[in-house]
Parts: C-alpha cells; sequence; structure tokens
C-alpha cells in the first residue's frame, strides 16, 4: 500500500475487501497518526469491513538502545494498540522488555502484553478481536462520549497551526509530520 496525497490508502495489488479477513501491516518510517487517520477513512468508505485487533511487534534489541524520545513514541503506539508482541527476547533486554510492561500496568493501559518465542505462541489470544486499547477511534460513533471522536483523540486532534494536539515522534525516519 502507499498513502495518497489527501492521506488514503493506495493498495497496489488486491484490495482488503477482496478477502474475508485482511492484515494490514503499518510502516514505522511514516507518520502513525497520519496512518490511522487513513484507517479511519477507509473503514468510513467500506462499511463492512471492521477492526479485528491492533498488534504491536516490538523487536526486544531496540529496548537495549533506545533511542531518543522513545517513551513518547511508544505510548503513542500503546494508545492505539491492543496488545504489544515482543520478539527477541534475550536476557540482555529481558530487564527494559520489563520496564515498558510495567510502565503501561502502571499506567493502567488496558494492552495485553506477549512474549513471542520460536515454539509455543498464543496466536488465538493475540487475535482475538475484543479491543484493549485505550483509543476509541475505531468503536461505533454513537456510543461514545463527545472527547472519545476521532476528532478530539489527543494523538490525531490538529491544532490550528497544523500541529498535533500530542504528537508521536518518527524515531525510525527523517520524515516528520
Amino acid at each position: 500500500w502507499s498513502l495518497t496525497g489527501d492521506n488514503h490508502f493506495q493498495f497496489s495489488e488486491q484490495n482488503p475487501q477482496d478477502f474475508e479477513e485482511s492484515f494490514l501491516l503499518l510502516n514505522n518510517l511514516t507518520c502513525l497518526a497520519t496512518q490511522l487517520e487513513a484507517v479511519v477513512a477507509f473503514l468510513s468508505q467500506e462499511s463492512e469491513m471492521e477492526i479485528g485487533r491492533i498488534i504491536s511487534f516490538i523487536h526486544g534489541p531496540i529496548l537495549e538502545n533506545q533511542p531518543d524520545n522513545f517513551f513518547n513514541w511508544l505510548d503513542g503506539v500503546a494508545h492505539f494498540s491492543d496488545c504489544f508482541c515482543f520478539v527477541d527476547r534475550s536476557n540482555q533486554n529481558g530487564s527494559f522488555l520489563k520496564e515498558v510492561e510495567d510502565r503501561y500496568k502502571t499506567l493502567r493501559y488496558p494492552l495485553e502484553t506477549f512474549q513471542l518465542g520460536k515454539k509455543s505462541n498464543r496466536w488465538a489470544q493475540i487475535l482475538n478481536p475484543s479491543p484493549r486499547r485505550v483509543s476509541h477511534i475505531f468503536d461505533t460513533p454513537d456510543l461514545l462520549d463527545e472527547e472519545d471522536t476521532v476528532e478530539n483523540d489527543p494523538f490525531l486532534k490538529k491544532l490550528p497551526n497544523g500541529t498535533r494536539e500530542r504528537s508521536i515522534p518518527l524515531l525510525f525516519s527523517e520524515e516528520s509530520d
């Protein structure tokens, strides 16, 4: 996929609506908020489609050498995620992984965490479509309070000067929003 100039998805091969179930992989080199706005726009055009889960994969070694603003970025990711799946855990990054898990437990984020290994993984639980995210942008609008709408989500809301109320840093790209 790619994003058009007006931040809508353009699929190069087949569209997700051609399948009973689809996985959309977002890109860590592009502004997460912009991509999520594109998902919201896509879902508003495709009424038969709905979000199952937002799963964020975190590569264990990145926790050992965290870039500047790492937790600002991760807070934005956690806001929209139903679960974190940690991959490539080792003795060297285990304490950092626990720090991340403890952070979101302390903040009372409803997201689940999973450590994926080579042998057994709980894919049925990971792919369970029950939402566990802080953000309500994919919930039915008539069930939401005004502060829970897409327009009022702190990571998506744009201020009059065009910047977001709460930005998610781009750690892995030179691009900015």
